[in-house]
C-alpha cells in the first residue's frame, strides 16, 4: 500500500463483542478509507498498541483463504515460459493424485488430448495429435480406403540390402524392419512360417479318405496339392480332393479334380506359397479316386493349419 494511502480504524457500536462462531473476544471495528471517511489518515489505537482484525472470511467465490484440494478454482491465464524444470516447484508432471514425494524431478508433461475424428473439416486436412486411453500417440492417414486422394502420403519404409546379402538375425518374438533391393523393391516371400507337406501312396480304390484331419476351432490352409500316377498303372485314375467332414466334396470346397489321370503323368495346384484352399472350421482334406489298376497314385499336399 503507498505511503500517502493508509486506511484507518475507527471503533463502532459495542467495543467488546463475542465472535458467534468462535466464541472468542474481540474489539468490534470498522475500516474507514481516512478519518472521516473520505481522505486518507493515519492508523492509530487509543494505547498505541497493535490492532488485530478477528473475522471470519467472507463466503462465496471472492473468499481468500487455502482451497481445498480439487477446488476447481479458475486462477487465470499461466505463463508456462517461467516455469523451469528443477527450478522452484518440485512436483509438475505429477498425476492429479499421486502422491508427492522428496526428490520429485519437477519435470513437466505435455499431455496431448484425445480428439473425435468427427472434428476434422474435410479429405486432406491434416489431423491433429491425439492419443488413446493409455496414452500410446495415434497415427492416421487423412484419405479414407478408395477416398478420392488428397494431401501428402504416409509411406512405409524398407531398410534397403544388396542381392545376395543375407540380413542380420534377431531373436524371435523381437521386432525386426522389412527388407528392399537398392531400388526400394520390397524382398517378400509367400506362405507361412510352418508349412506341413505330406505325401500319401495308394494301390487301391479310396472314398472319402481323410489326407488331413483337424479337430474343432482349427482350419486347413492347402498351399500345394498334386495327383502323380504310376508309369506301371493299366488305366486312368479319376481323384478329387477338398474339404468334408464326411464326404469328398464334388463342387464348392474342391481344391484338385481330375477325370483320368493318364499313367506316368500326374496333376498339380500350388507351389506352396500361396493360398489354393482354405476350408471351414473342422473340415478334413479328403480324396475320393479309383484304382490305380496295376500300380499306385502318389498324393502332395503341403498345407497349415490355423484358428477359426
Amino acid at each position: 500500500m503507498a505511503d500517502n494511502t493508509v486506511i484507518s480504524l475507527m471503533t463502532g457500536g459495542d467495543t467488546i463483542a463475542t465472535d458467534e462462531i468462535s466464541g472468542a473476544k474481540y474489539q468490534r471495528i470498522k475500516l474507514i478509507h481516512g478519518a472521516d471517511g473520505v481522505n486518507a489518515g493515519d492508523v492509530s489505537s487509543a494505547n498505541g498498541l497493535p490492532v488485530q482484525v478477528v473475522a471470519a472470511l467472507p463466503a462465496g467465490t471472492n473468499a481468500i483463504g487455502k482451497s481445498a484440494a480439487n477446488s476447481g478454482i479458475d486462477i487465470g491465464d499461466v505463463d508456462v515460459t517461467s516455469i523451469v524444470p528443477g527450478v522452484g516447484a518440485t512436483n509438475l508432471g505429477k498425476a492429479e493424485d499421486a502422491a508427492h514425494t522428496s526428490g520429485d524431478t519437477g519435470v513437466m508433461a505435455l499431455g496431448v488430448g484425445n480428439v473425435a475424428q468427427s472434428s476434422f473439416a474435410a479429405d486432406g486436412d491434416y489431423i491433429p495429435l491425439a492419443v488413446d486411453l493409455k496414452g500410446n500417440l495415434m497415427i492416421g492417414g487423412n484419405i479414407a480406403h478408395d477416398g478420392v486422394d488428397a494431401g501428402n502420403p504416409t509411406l512405409n519404409g524398407y531398410r534397403a540390402i544388396a542381392h545376395g546379402a543375407n540380413p542380420t538375425a534377431v531373436a524371435a518374438a523381437d521386432r525386426t524392419v522389412g527388407f528392399a533391393n537398392r531400388h526400394g523393391i520390397p524382398f517378400v516371400i509367400g506362405g507361412h512360417p510352418n508349412i506341413i507337406t505330406l505325401r500319401t501312396n495308394y494301390t487301391g480304390a479310396q472314398t472319402n479318405a481323410a489326407l488331413v484331419t483337424v479337430a474343432t476351432g482349427l482350419k486347413i490352409v492347402v498351399t500345394e496339392c498334386s495327383v502323380l500316377a504310376d508309369n506301371a498303372n493299366t488305366v486312368n485314375v479319376q481323384a478329387r480332393v477338398g474339404f468334408a467332414t464326411a464326404t469328398t466334396p464334388t463342387g464348392a470346397g474342391t481344391v484338385l479334380s481330375h477325370p483320368g489321370i493318364a499313367p506316368g503323368s500326374g496333376v498339380g495346384r500350388g507351389n506352396g506359397s500361396g493360398m489354393i484352399g482354405v476350408g471351414a472350421d473342422d473340415e478334413d482334406l479328403r480324396i475320393t479316386s479309383t484304382v490305380p489298376t496295376g500300380g499306385s497314385i502318389d498324393v502332395m499336399v503341403s498345407y497349415y493349419t490355423i484358428e477359426s
